[in-house]
């Protein structure tokens, strides 16, 4: 499935709704906070979202959960926590059914004690996540890819897996299709973000899909290779109907459907 982020409409959630299925977007992603956050929307809230999506054919595919501060920190450890599992029981009530969460910064050592209070955390949020039927994905990129892997590893639960970014990945210079060979069978979701690599004569920048050093052939073909049948989520600068439908059109001659 082709899916969008509410965020790069830079508008609100009705107004997106219909641009994204203008430019034959099948799914979207959005974040847990503000208007959107669980503490927002009631029962009630959470139908007319539903229904909303519903009317342009789209789906939610999942749920952003930002965190100001990482699940290593131990002040407002608790409180982060409950806002993440309501932030999982939002997703489930909408039908998502899954959330996208960066963890913080997670130390190399597993020895060290902010790293055991990211497993810790990790855990009690994955098994909230068995009982309820909602899986986390956790964000890869900022650190490497085996290193986030080995901790999923480490969980015994089937609701953690893992969110690629190639951008990201292209960003920190980390390899891209190894990257997803490494997460194979725990590859939860990916986006489909573009982006120019620093130079010594330039910062890395974010850029819309097509315009940035990104392989999408081949970042799509090891996908598929690696039989990944999850959303593919664009988020790009530029939120208008011409620039979005040159990325579905993009994705799709390079063998994406929905």
């Amino acid at each position: 499935m082709i899916a969008v982020t509410l965020e790069t409409f830079n508008q609100p959630l009705r107004s997106a709704v219909v641009v994204a299925a203008q430019a034959g977007i099948r799914g979207m992603v959005f974040d847990a906070t503000g208007p959107l956050g669980p503490a927002s929307l009631g029962e009630t809230a959470r139908r007319e979202v539903r229904h909303l999506l519903q009317s342009h054919l789209l789906s939610p595919v999942a749920l952003r959960c930002p965190l100001r501060h990482g699940l290593e920190e131990l002040d407002g450890y608790e409180t982060r926590l409950e806002r993440l599992r309501l932030a999982m029981q939002l997703s489930f009530d909408l039908g998502a059914r899954m959330i996208l969460l960066g963890l913080g910064t997670l130390p190399a050592e597993v020895t060290d004690p902010r790293y055991e209070r990211i497993k810790s955390a990790t855990t009690e949020l994955a098994q909230f996540g068995d009982r309820i039927g909602c899986r986390i994905a956790l964000d890869a990129g900022q650190e490497p890819v085996e290193h986030l892997l080995k901790l999923v590893q480490s969980i015994d639960t089937g609701s953690l897996g893992i969110s690629l970014d190639p951008a990201t990945l292209l960003m920190e210079k980390q390899p891209l299709e190894a990257g997803i060979f490494a997460v194979k069978g725990v590859l939860f979701h990916t986006y489909a973000r573009d982006a120019i690599p620093r130079r010594v004569d330039r910062p890395a920048r974010e850029v819309n899909l097509g315009q940035g050093d990104i392989d999408w052939i081949s970042w799509f073909g090891t996908l598929e290779a690696c039989q990944y049948r999850g959303a593919y989520t664009i988020r790009q600068p530029d939120g208008t109907v011409p620039t979005l439908t040159t990325a579905v059109q993009l994705m799709r001659r390079c063998g994406i459907r929905g």
